[in-house]
């Protein structure tokens, strides 16, 4: 995925549509236009804010060794910077359901603060947390694809994003999105979070940081027509970019705990625990948000896929936890 952007109440001005705070409707396209648009209303019910979503200027990201075959792609790549660095494909599974005693790491880590985290213990997204739930065209795929509050659910010890085949303002395809509150958005730290990706042809999942304008960091981002393939990108600049494809285990079958640590210069990518691959920094130091989702891909996006007959629906992208820390 490349050159999404988010508008939080800092008012990111570069961005296709509306500026920052500007109310809508959900269930009509008024003001969206694709992007992320800054579109937020808040639930009367919930408490939980509704925003358009993150979006993308391109639709050729993704793993683009996903892009030649069918299959499952298993080798690195890159989208314009050659990637140093073996495919290390050793990374532990860590099949435990949600909210189970085994699953994860603990939640305090020594010489890291937490900032924020949700354990998704309730039957509801929690209002303190300060959530923003999507609502509005799907940036990678707004004519296909379209972001529904409808599809953002709590239980079981986990957050649900559901991608269903239903009609949503002429788009075929329902999905979900989230993003938390603005007192998450920092520069440098680590995020966690522990994930199940979306399966089938067609369905992509994401977990990542986005900035004001082209900055973006994939620490998970699965098509489900390649379930082996997990991409681990920056994008930067001008449609710049960096990448890396984990291939240790089918990330749609089982849970696993991926974390991106950024330092000063350095990302640094690891899954349960295991550090996979290290990047130099290509972008400019700027606060970053926190942002996660999935969506159903037209056919004219070749490295995910559409879907198919063999596609099931509902699928999930499943959610044990997220959390976020700042170095000591």
């Amino acid at each position: 995925m490349n050159s999404r952007t988010v508008c939080v109440t800092l008012c990111w001005i570069s961005l296709v549509g509306p500026g920052c705070g500007a109310s809508t409707n959900d269930s009509t396209d008024s003001n969206h236009t694709g992007s992320s648009g800054g579109h937020h209303s808040t639930s009367p019910t919930t408490g939980v804010v509704t925003s358009g979503g993150p979006s993308s200027a391109s639709e050729t990201g993704g793993p683009s060794s996903a892009s030649e075959t069918d299959g499952d792609s298993t080798g690195s790549s890159s989208a314009s910077v050659t990637t140093g660095g073996s495919n290390d494909s050793s990374g532990t599974s860590d099949s435990s359901g949600p909210g189970s005693e085994s699953s994860g790491s603990p939640l305090d880590i020594p010489g890291w603060t937490l900032t924020f985290h949700d354990e998704f213990e309730g039957d509801a997204l929690d209002p303190a947390k300060g959530w923003l739930v999507y609502g509005g065209p799907q940036g990678n795929a707004p004519d296909f694809s379209h972001f529904d509050p409808a599809q953002v659910s709590v239980s079981d010890g986990a957050l649900h994003l559901k991608i269903e085949k239903r009609e949503v303002n002429g788009r075929p395809y329902a999905c979900g999105g989230v993003e938390p509150g603005l007192g998450t958005v920092q520069t440098y730290g680590r995020w966690v979070a522990r994930v199940r990706f979306p399966p089938g042809k067609g369905n992509v999942g994401y977990i990542g940081l986005f900035g004001e304008t082209t900055t973006e960091i994939d620490f998970g981002e699965v098509a489900g027509k390649s379930p082996l393939a997990n991409s681990f990108t920056q994008h930067w600049g001008d449609g710049e970019s960096e990448q890396y494809t984990w291939s240790g285990t089918d990330s749609t079958a089982d849970f696993h705990e991926y974390t991106l640590i950024w330092e000063p210069g350095t990302l640094t990518w690891l899954v349960d625990g295991e550090e996979l691959h290290q990047m130099t920094q290509h972008f400019d130091d700027a606060p970053l948000l926190f942002a996660m989702g999935d969506w159903a891909a037209p056919c004219d996006i070749d490295w995910a896929g559409c879907p198919d007959d063999t596609t099931p629906y509902p699928a999930y992208m499943d959610v044990d936890y997220v959390r976020i820390y700042t170095k000591e």
